[in-house]
């Protein structure tokens, strides 16, 4: 009995650790959507801050503004 359950310990690791990791580019069409969505809406709001007629800056701040400091795209985050 003892070799069977020192057998079964020894493969049990063996078993947890091969489980199938899921790829990061690995996306399925939903989350490509909702990825295309978010570089759109970030696009759209730095050509607003860009733009002297729609921009909310003014000044210096708008004289320097490039581009909005956005954190990489990350799916866990998202609110739904």
């Amino acid at each position: 009995m003892k070799p069977h359950l020192v057998f079964l310990l020894l493969l049990l690791p063996i078993f947890s650790f091969s489980q199938k990791n899921v790829d990061a580019k690995t996306i399925s069409k939903q989350e490509a959507k909702e990825i295309k969505e978010i570089k759109k809406f970030q696009k759209e709001l730095n050509e607003e801050y860009l733009n002297p007629k729609e921009t909310p800056l003014r000044g210096d701040n708008f004289t320097h503004f490039k581009k909005h400091p956005f954190f990489p795209i990350d799916l866990k985050y998202r609110v739904r």
